[in-house]
């Protein structure tokens, strides 16, 4: 039985064979690629021009294109975009970004500022309108050139201008444009004793910093948590010294309520509300002075 077993077998493999065997070969297809100019299939996404600078506010984020244009997405007074959308009138030439709370500063090739969003404050610093959404880019009086620099706090706004002088506009509840009074101003104003000499400058909530030539930090506003780390918890509507960083400082940033400097050596410094352990120095305790951020004590360029 088992011998019969093997030849029946053995007969359907070489039948097999001999199927195989007799039939046609078949001719591989070539791919065609596609034609130079067609649009791109589903799983051949177009791809966006590259960005060469970005910044983010509360609930909208804004970039600058390769070729200098701007695009924006996310929550803006009329909807919601969630793809960038061209910024009218910013196609070309725009340098720098910068955003906050609701509103979106830029500066242009000819080193003009033009802003746009919430004006609530006159953050937009376009003139004596006010209480209004503005959704399209306007003048900044007074800086048509010049500017190097611009941040943007939560309802004000900062700039470098020519020479290194600094202007404020906007709301100056806590003495954030650091001109001396808590009047709010809907155009720039000058910044008491910093009319230049500035290389940097970063804005948080309700305070402003700015580096000097010399690589000092001055800052005014807001300091109910010691965000001005002039060992004080007081409000200053002038610009203050930043304890213990008279001279080396790099680069400065803002958060709502602290604020962080690169030192000569590239470490970090932090100062103001630690709650939430933004200090980086393993304490959750506020600093009214500057503390070193564990782990960061050089290699550090840029925050």
């Amino acid at each position: 039985m088992r011998s019969l077993l093997s030849r029946f077998a053995t007969t359907i493999i070489a039948g097999l064979l001999v199927v195989a065997a007799c039939a046609p070969a078949t001719t591989p297809v070539p791919l065609t690629p596609p034609a130079s100019g067609t649009a791109p299939t589903s799983s051949e996404q177009a791809v966006s021009p590259a960005f060469r600078a970005i910044a983010a506010g509360l609930f909208h984020t804004c970039a600058i294109t390769s070729g200098g244009g701007v695009e924006c997405w996310g929550n803006h007074d009329s909807g919601v975009s969630s793809e960038p959308a061209a910024v009218p009138g910013l196609a070309s030439g725009v340098s720098a970004i910068a955003a906050r709370h609701e509103h979106t500063c830029a500066i242009t090739g000819r080193g003009g500022v033009k802003c746009w969003g919430n004006n609530s404050y006159g953050q937009l610093g376009n003139g004596p309108t006010i209480n209004e959404l503005i959704p399209v880019p306007v003048d900044v009086s007074g800086l048509a050139s010049g500017v190097r620099a611009i941040t943007t706090g939560a309802t004000h706004t900062c700039a470098i201008a020519g020479g290194g002088g600094v202007k404020c506009w906007g709301n100056n509840s806590d003495g954030q444009l650091g001109n001396g009074p808590t009047t709010d101003s809907v155009v720039p104003v000058d910044v008491t004793g910093v009319s230049s000499g500035t290389d940097a400058i970063a804005a948080g909530g309700n305070h402003t910093c700015a580096v000097t030539s010399a690589g000092g930090v001055k800052c005014w506003g807001a300091n109910s948590d010691g965000q001005l780390g002039n060992g004080a918890t007081t409000d200053s509507f002038i610009p203050v010294d930043v304890t213990a960083l008279s001279s080396g400082i790099s680069a400065i940033a803002a958060g709502y309520e602290h604020t962080c400097a690169i030192t000569a050596a590239g470490g970090v410094k932090c100062w103001g509300a630690n709650s939430d352990g933004q200090l980086g120095n393993g304490a959750t305790t506020d600093s009214l002075v500057p503390v070193d951020v564990s782990g960061l004590a050089s290699g550090v360029s840029a925050i």
